[in-house]
């Protein structure tokens, strides 16, 4: 994959470094599976609230337009 990005042949010995630094912190992470789960877990209770909250925000709207009119 590196090999074949162009966008990271040549770098420079800190751009290695900090490259080498998040892959550290990454790895470090993923073996306490804390980050992982936890950002995973609070990604998807926040696309559901948001979800929710649009869906009851149109109810009026959607009321209101399938309400037969009075005649």
């Amino acid at each position: 994959m590196v090999a074949e990005d162009p966008a990271l042949q040549n770098l420079d010995d800190e751009a290695k470094a900090q490259l080498k630094d998040e892959l550290r912190q990454h790895r470090a992470e993923k073996g306490m599976s804390v980050r992982a789960t936890n950002a995973a877990a609070t990604h998807d209770v926040h696309a559901t609230v948001d979800h929710i909250i649009r869906d009851v925000s149109d109810w009026p709207t959607l009321i209101w337009t399938l309400t037969p009119a009075a005649a």
